[in-house]
């Protein structure tokens, strides 16, 4: 049962790292630069909504 949920984990973190690649080639940025603008940097946000209007 130990060694599944070891598995099963690192399954989860090998799909978020896919997820993660993807999300960085989109926005042009590492996830945590673009989480640091997105977060801290209004001009960042409005531009981004230019581009991507869901967020």
């Amino acid at each position: 049962m130990r060694r599944r949920s070891i598995a099963q984990i690192g399954e989860r973190v090998a799909e978020l790292q896919r997820e993660i690649l993807v999300f960085q080639a989109r926005y042009e940025l590492p996830y945590e630069q673009f989480y640091a603008h997105i977060t801290t940097d209004d001009d960042f946000v409005s531009r981004l909504r230019e581009t991507h209007p869901t967020w």
